[in-house]
């Protein structure tokens, strides 16, 4: 029997659904995909990741971008960053 991608993404979502609703309780603070979009960006390796909330994480997202990053061009990275966040982008 043949699956198709949607199909397999639908069963691991159920599955995943039904044991995180489990095992939640365990461990707080954690954030579990919550809803269908959530959920299937979790499961969707090809996804873009999410966008960054603030400058620290923008920059956590340059810095995995770019790990071979001069200590002038990660300063200057960080000086554009967070001056876009201080001043509303």
């Amino acid at each position: 029997m043949k699956m198709t991608k949607q199909q397999l993404k639908k069963i691991i979502k159920e599955e995943l659904s039904g044991v995180l609703n489990e095992m939640g309780p365990d461990f707080p603070g954690e954030k579990f995909p919550q809803g269908d979009e959530e959920m299937d960006q979790a499961l969707d390796v090809e996804a873009p990741p999410p966008a960054p909330r603030n400058a620290e994480e923008e920059m956590n997202q340059w810095f995995t971008a770019n790990p071979n990053a001069s200590a002038d061009e990660i300063r200057d990275m960080w000086s554009n960053i967070s001056f876009s966040y201080r001043t509303g982008r």
